[in-house]
């Protein structure tokens, strides 16, 4: 086999393998996810901050990853990769807003949320119908001006 050939044949093996593990990773991330932080934002957040609450609070929608990055009226709800600088969780640990009200989370919880967060926030929830609708409302502008 001459030189070029090896070298192709192990830039392909090592993209292959490199896909792979990647891939891995992305799934358990997806578990962790799924596991570990979804429940928790459904039994405790989703009353106030989904398209499904009769009243957002604050402007912020946690029922989708578009709705924790975009925020609420304070502002992006996380900083994926960044969880000292994410406002959920300052929220969280009570130390600027106290979320959930009924009560705070007990610390393990919080650190499930510091760790998705630090692992880059991986959310596989798609928009919700509310999000992906988001623009500029033309027949109400028309309105607005006739």
């Amino acid at each position: 086999m001459t030189q070029s050939l090896r070298l192709i044949f192990g830039f392909i093996l090592g993209s292959q393998l490199l896909s792979s593990s990647l891939l891995q990773a992305e799934q358990s991330e997806v578990e962790f996810f799924e596991k570990k932080i979804r429940p928790v934002l459904v039994k405790h957040c989703y009353e106030c901050h989904s398209v499904e609450a009769s009243a957002v609070k604050g402007g912020l929608l946690l029922d989708s990853r578009e709705g924790l990055l975009a925020g609420g009226d304070s502002g992006p709800s996380l900083v994926p990769g960044k969880s000292a600088e994410s406002t959920l969780i300052e929220s969280l640990k009570y130390e600027s807003y106290e979320m959930p009200p009924s009560g705070k989370l007990p610390e393990h919880v919080i650190r499930d949320f510091e760790q998705w967060i630090d692992t880059g926030a991986i959310d596989p929830r798609a928009p919700t119908q509310k999000q992906t609708q988001a623009g500029i409302d033309w027949e109400a502008a028309r309105q607005f001006w006739a």
